[in-house]
C-alpha cells in the first residue's frame, strides 16, 4: 500500500484531536525558586511566591529548581471523567540533559 504512513498519521491526528473534549487554562500560577523536597517545605522556607506568566516568562536552566502552584476546582460537569494536565517545558527538543523532570502533588 502506498502512503500507508500518511493514512496512519491522519488517523492519529484525528484521534489526538478527539481525545481532548475541553481545554481550561489555569487563571493564576505562582512560582518560587528553590530546592525543596515537599510542598509544605516550599511554603515555609525561602522567599515569596511570585506570579508566573507562562506566555512571557522562562523558567529553565541548569541546576535550577522551581516550584509552581495553583488552586483549581474541578467543575461539576467533569465529575467522573478523566482529567489530564498538560505541561509544556518551553524547550522543543526532548533530551534528558535539556528538559526538566517533574513531580506533581495534588491536594497537598
Amino acid at each position: 500500500m502506498w502512503y500507508i504512513d500518511k493514512r496512519i498519521q491522519v488517523i492519529c491526528d484525528e484521534l489526538n484531536r478527539l481525545i481532548t473534549v475541553k481545554t481550561i487554562p489555569f487563571d493564576s500560577i505562582s512560582y518560587k525558586e528553590g530546592l525543596f523536597f515537599y510542598p509544605d517545605q516550599a511554603d515555609k522556607e525561602g522567599g515569596e511566591w511570585k506570579e508566573f506568566y507562562p506566555k512571557t516568562m522562562k523558567w529553565y536552566g541548569p541546576d535550577r529548581y522551581y516550584w509552581f502552584r495553583t488552586d483549581y476546582t474541578v467543575p461539576q460537569e467533569f465529575d467522573g471523567k478523566a482529567l489530564r494536565l498538560h505541561v509544556k517545558t518551553q524547550i522543543d527538543e526532548w533530551e534528558d540533559a535539556k528538559n526538566p523532570q517533574f513531580l506533581l502533588f495534588v491536594n497537598g
